[in-house]
């Protein structure tokens, strides 16, 4: 079961990925470049890349034309996480379990 939740979890964060990279090329495309390459660094160095993606996403939804993509991305993201904490609590108890 923790396999199974990781899995799920693994791709909604794979689609919660692509969805922060379409955020970001509409950044440099509306001339946010500062944001856009604070965004790219912070995707791949802490993760925070994905909460200025989503807070500037959601400001501009309409100006940007991302009224179908922020949805998807809130979801997906907060979704894998979500199926993260119990997969891994699963995974490390019967990690665990073997040791003994």
């Amino acid at each position: 079961m923790a396999y199974v939740l990781l899995g799920l979890g693994s791709l909604l964060s794979l689609v919660a990925f692509v969805c922060a990279i379409l955020v970001v090329v509409k950044m440099f495309q509306n001339n946010q470049t500062g944001m856009g390459v604070a965004s790219l660094i912070g995707l791949f160095i802490c993760g925070f890349g994905y909460i200025i993606t989503l807070i500037f996403g959601w400001q501009n939804k309409a100006a940007w034309k991302l009224e179908s993509v922020m949805p998807i991305y809130t979801a997906s993201f907060i979704l894998g996480i979500v199926l993260f904490i119990p997969g891994y609590g699963m995974l490390i108890a019967s990690m665990a379990q073997d040791i003994q």
